[in-house]
């Protein structure tokens, strides 16, 4: 982090932002109350990461529906070849693909966001 601070590239200052409040504020999964992991077993075609987004994405719209927070934790999914994680998830290493996601009460209420109607546009391709 010392390394890109001493750079004082502005393309790089969202990252070292986020690293900054991760290092004030702790990872964000000691925050919430839950942490929902997602596993989806690995097949050919790869398929495992699109089955997982679309899994996350039910659970995220339910949880905003219920008036839950959420947030992703996207590193989990760094941890997909991790010996550890998956002996910690009874889970046979290299086999599973992971997602996962914090989810509890948000600190403050959420708020509608006016939104424009969409433009409709249909192609047909014959």
């Amino acid at each position: 982090m010392v390394e890109l601070e001493k750079e004082n590239n502005p393309k790089h200052e969202p990252m070292l932002n986020g690293m900054r409040m991760l290092i004030k504020n702790g990872p964000p999964i000691g925050k919430a109350p839950w942490l929902i992991i997602a596993a989806e077993r690995r097949g050919f075609p790869s398929r495992e990461e699109q089955a997982i987004a679309y899994c996350m994405e039910n659970m995220w719209l339910k949880a905003t529906s219920l008036g839950l927070g959420i947030q992703l934790v996207s590193a989990i999914s760094d941890l997909n070849y991790n010996s550890q994680f998956s002996e910690l998830l009874g889970l046979q290493q290299g086999e599973f693909c992971f997602d996962a996601f914090s989810i509890g009460y948000p600190v403050k209420a959420f708020s509608e966001t006016p939104r424009k109607e969409p433009v409709l546009s249909v192609t047909w391709f014959e």
